[in-house]
């Protein structure tokens, strides 16, 4: 495995807009896809399933 490998798929896991939005928002307890949903606000179902 190439060294610059690991460190360049392990930051494509992180692109995108909702990514950080939602692990911040599910550090703080597990939620169900609905209320995971309405706490983010206006992140499309398709998005939010699409970065789960």
């Amino acid at each position: 495995m190439n060294t610059m490998q690991g460190p360049k798929m392990a930051s494509s896991i992180f692109i995108g807009r909702w990514t950080p939005k939602i692990l911040f928002s599910l550090r703080e307890r597990p939620y169900r896809h609905g209320q995971l949903r309405r706490q983010l606000g206006s992140v499309s179902q398709r998005m939010l399933t699409r970065t789960l």
